[in-house]
């Protein structure tokens, strides 16, 4: 059952890397009024239940953009240099916060992750019933530079675009129409 269910996982995360939709237009005004620019599309992701975890994961073979955390051009520079540093993130309601990001081994994948603060995130959203368990989302990464500093600091944007079970029916429905 287990391995069915990444099965279905997959298929969605492929069809939507293969034909992403657009970022909405009010979530690009929002970021681009924080003086956001150069906005990515790093990634799709499902939310699983993560109450153990207590983090939003981006591991790097999963990421669009994988030269986004570094100026360095190579991989290992990337994965060598990064240490905590606190990131905006703005939420599906376009409410601002800022997050601690930091990477680490997940097994032997490296990865990104917001620690110690997704459950805290999740809380503050759940009364708009957005960052609920099986809703996918796109991850946006964007350059802004504060106010007090010259230097271009990362943020992301969690975009939602649907929720398993629904985007599921619609691969099923295109997949019966081309057979």
């Amino acid at each position: 059952m287990e391995k069915e269910k990444k099965m279905k996982y997959s298929k969605i995360i492929k069809e939507l890397d293969s034909n992403p939709p657009p970022m909405p237009q009010h979530s690009r005004n929002c970021i681009e009024s924080l003086g956001g620019t150069d906005i990515k599309l790093v990634m799709h992701k499902i939310i699983l239940e993560s109450k153990p975890h207590n983090r939003l994961s981006m591991t790097i073979k999963k990421i669009k953009n994988k030269y986004l955390f570094s100026d360095h051009d190579e991989e290992t520079n990337l994965i060598k240099d990064m240490e905590v540093r606190q990131v905006k993130l703005v939420d599906p309601c376009l409410k601002v916060t800022k997050v601690n990001l930091t990477s680490w081994l997940i097994g032997a994948t490296q990865a990104f992750s917001s620690n110690n603060q997704w459950h805290k995130f999740v809380a503050a959203n759940a009364d708009t019933d957005t960052l609920k368990t099986m809703a996918v989302f796109q991850i946006w990464s964007f350059n802004w530079v504060p106010r007090e500093s010259q230097k271009a600091e990362l943020g992301f944007a969690l975009i939602e675009v649907g929720d398993v079970p629904q985007l599921l029916s619609q691969a099923m429905r295109v997949e019966g129409e081309t057979n």
